[in-house]
Parts: C-alpha cells; structure tokens; sequence
C-alpha cells in the first residue's frame, strides 16, 4: 500500500506557486503597457510556465495512473501552445524576436507535459479485477452479508 505522503502538510505547492503565477504575471502586464513587449511577453511565457511546473509536481506525487490530473494535462498543454503559437504568428512582423521566445515557451510546454504523462505513465494503474465474492464491499455491506446474524 502506498503511503501518502505530505497530505496533511504544509501547502507548499499552492503558497509558492500561486503568488508567483501572479506576480510575473503582474510584472508582464506592466513592463507590456510600458511599452517593452519583449519584456512582458517573456515574463507572461514564465508566467505560463508556472502552472506546468505544477502538473509535473503533481504528476511526481500522484499516487496512481488514474488521477484526474492526467485528464488535464493534455488540455492544459494545447491550450497554451496555441495561445503561444497565435501570439507568435501575430507578433512575427513587428517584433521578431517575440516570435522566437514563444517558439521557446512551446518547446518548454509540449517538454513538460510530456514528462508530466510519461510520469504519470509509470504510476501502477488500480485493479481492474474484482474478486468472484462480488467485489469491493462496503463496510456496511460486509457487515449485513455475515452469517449468523
């Protein structure tokens, strides 16, 4: 049986990783608006990159294949290599080199998303089989299937 590790702890994740999504994310609205694209858009890529760096904490500590998770990941990484791919399309004539970050930021989401599910890969599935005795029982059921009572 696996040992569940850290549940009752401290929410590292969830203290770190959050304030940081939003403070580069704070930082790229301003140094946008300040007129250095170039700037913004690469601290919107980190910003980006946060929630990736998530799944993969997350695919490392889940216990099992089947987490919910792993349904997310997928979506999570389309999702911003079309943002980021659009947002270099847009941006090619104007500033080039933003073009050239975003390719970057694609190149580290598609990474992260496929060690999350290579990760998640690894992790034993559950059981697909039941027992013939009509399979996993409740404890209230266990109790009232007793004989002799």
């Amino acid at each position: 049986m696996a040992v569940r590790r850290n549940m009752s702890g401290f929410p590292w994740r969830l203290v770190v990783l959050g304030p940081l999504a939003l403070i580069l994310f704070a930082l790229a609205m301003y140094f946008y608006n300040n007129l250095q694209p170039e700037i913004g858009l690469t601290l919107l890529g980190f910003a980006f990159a946060v929630p990736m760096v998530w799944v993969v904490l997350a695919a490392r500590e889940a216990e099992n294949a089947e987490s919910p998770v792993r349904q997310f990941v997928p979506r999570l990484t389309t999702v911003l290599v079309l943002g980021s791919a659009f947002l270099a399309f847009m941006m090619r004539d104007k500033y080039p080199r933003i073009s050239i970050i975003e390719a970057a930021f694609i190149i580290f989401y598609i990474t992260a998303g496929a060690v999350a599910l290579r990760i998640f890969n690894a992790k034993p599935r559950r059981p697909t089989l039941t027992a013939l005795s009509g399979g996993n029982q409740t404890p209230r059921q266990r109790r009232e299937a007793r004989p002799g009572k």
